[in-house]
């Protein structure tokens, strides 16, 4: 709980079309700005694109029109992944080493971002800084 009280704090506020951490831009899982009014018809809203995945929990965070997933290669590692707001197509990811199982497989977490940095939390604990410049992982626990 602490951490994630530490996580939702280091994220400034957001543009309204971000939805940098979970919970959204103010931790509250409401978007201010949303046109709730849709006209999708019957079928739904179009999907704009897709991206295979490791099994996982977890959900997306967006700022900045990136995508930001926290993904797994099953008892082998952990990895964020950035996409393309817009095109679906990956810009880069970061793994680390998680050689190992759980009882319900693949990532639990929603990214936090800030202007310059992610924080993830793997299902074995371990909590990692990425730098969004570089790419690398600044620390992790």
């Amino acid at each position: 709980m602490i951490l994630a009280a530490l996580l939702v704090s280091l994220v400034p506020q957001a543009p309204a079309t971000d939805w940098p951490q979970f919970g959204g831009p103010n931790g509250n899982n409401h978007a201010p700005a949303l046109d709730t009014k849709f006209a999708w018809g019957e079928k739904g809203p179009e999907v704009a694109w897709r991206a295979p995945t490791g099994p996982g929990y977890g959900g997306a965070a967006v700022q900045g029109g990136e995508v930001f997933l926290f993904d797994c290669e099953l008892g082998e590692a952990d990895i964020l992944r950035v996409f393309d707001l817009e095109t679906g197509s990956e810009k880069w990811s970061q793994a680390y080493e998680a050689k190992g199982r759980t009882g319900f497989p693949g990532s639990r977490c929603v990214p936090a971002v800030t202007e310059d940095a992610v924080y993830t939390s793997g299902p074995f604990g371990h909590i990692a800084c990425f730098d969004r410049k570089t790419h690398e992982i600044r620390w992790m626990e």
